[in-house]
């Protein structure tokens, strides 16, 4: 049985070779690790009582090659993954969906028995798109070949997310601990 005192669950963050700096959005001058540090203070907020499980949400802010070389792979639970390109530039998208295939294909591999009791308990994976200025439907072919990458691994559907600015971000991840713990108390959503 995992004890679920105080343990992260890690989204890994596809996005080149330095998501620490990475500026998700063009009109805040935040580096996603700052973004993150403030993210957690306002989650933080998030009410519990005695019987929750006390997880945390935690963007891996470290390259994706760091990511694959850590033991902490049995904890991922998502990726979040720029989408502020434009939708037609092949190369842009097609590295990042290489890069969730090899995220995917690497859990998998790496699976532990706390892994297999992480995804037991949570049953499902998560992928956040982070979009600026466009309509939604001008991505359904990324959104699509992303959940045809985790399902094959998987064997499940994702939930997908469009994160369209930073006041978003920290809602977002209130949300999903909202989820985690209920599904953690009470069994699957």
């Amino acid at each position: 049985m995992i004890n679920w005192e105080r343990q992260p669950l890690y989204f890994a963050v596809i996005d080149g070779n330095d998501p620490r700096n990475w500026r998700p959005w063009e009109d805040e001058p935040q580096t996603f690790q700052s973004m993150c540090e403030d993210c957690q203070a306002l989650i933080s907020s998030l009410p519990l009582n005695d019987a929750e499980p006390k997880v945390s949400f935690e963007p891996l802010t470290e390259p994706l090659e760091q990511i694959l070389a850590s033991k902490r792979l049995h904890r991922v639970v998502g990726a979040i993954i720029d989408a502020k390109q434009d939708p037609n530039d092949l190369a842009f998208y097609e590295a990042k969906m290489a890069a969730l295939e090899r995220l995917c294909r690497a859990m998998v591999l790496a699976s532990e028995p706390e892994q297999l009791l992480v995804k037991k308990a949570i049953d499902w994976f998560e992928i956040w798109f982070f979009i600026e200025g466009r309509g939604l439907e001008e991505w359904a072919h990324w959104k699509t070949r992303a959940i045809d990458i985790v399902n094959r691994c998987f064997g499940e559907r994702p939930r997908v997310e469009w994160v369209g600015g930073s006041m978003l971000f920290p809602q977002q991840a209130r949300r999903f601990l909202s989820d985690s713990r209920f599904s953690l108390l009470w069994g699957k959503r």
